[in-house]
């Protein structure tokens, strides 16, 4: 069986590794709201966030098969 101390270990592990994704949560969720609500005439996307949108779209539409669809 197990001991007690090895459950508040685990128990210890456990919250802390739900702490972390919930933090990344929300990280990842104040980024994208900060490149939603941003105005174009204020500011600029960074040329990384462009080209990593235009790589994942790319992605996507071959995945699901839409690559030979033009897009107006």
């Amino acid at each position: 069986m197990y001991g007690i101390d090895n459950v508040c270990l685990l128990a210890a592990v456990y919250v802390s590794i739900i702490m972390l994704i919930c933090a990344l949560s929300l990280a990842m969720n104040i980024f994208v709201l900060n490149i939603y609500h941003r105005s174009p005439h204020e500011n600029d996307m960074p040329k990384w966030v462009r080209l990593f949108i235009s790589i994942r779209s790319v992605h996507a539409r071959r995945v699901i098969g839409l690559n030979n669809y033009r897009v107006c």
